[in-house]
């Protein structure tokens, strides 16, 4: 499966560790949702075991056609 942008303007993960990700070189150590098309915004959800049917339906109303869901140190 090829994971990297067809434009060189897209968003792309450039790091990420133990509760961090970079985005294009920005080190991020919360919540966040990100688009290729520019969107960047906190996402109000702390753990996997906060997670609610409210978070999913914030991510049924963006116009995606992949969501790559980080859960932690375990897969869930």
């Amino acid at each position: 499966m090829k994971l990297q942008p067809d434009r060189i303007e897209t968003q792309s993960v450039t790091g990420y560790g133990p509760g961090w990700i970079a985005i294009q070189g920005e080190k991020i150590n919360h919540s966040v949702l990100i688009s290729s098309d520019g969107l960047r915004e906190n996402w109000a959800c702390t753990s996997f075991a906060a997670l609610t049917p409210e978070h999913f339906a914030a991510l049924a109303t963006l116009d995606v056609e992949l969501v790559i869901f980080g859960s932690g140190q375990q897969l869930r």
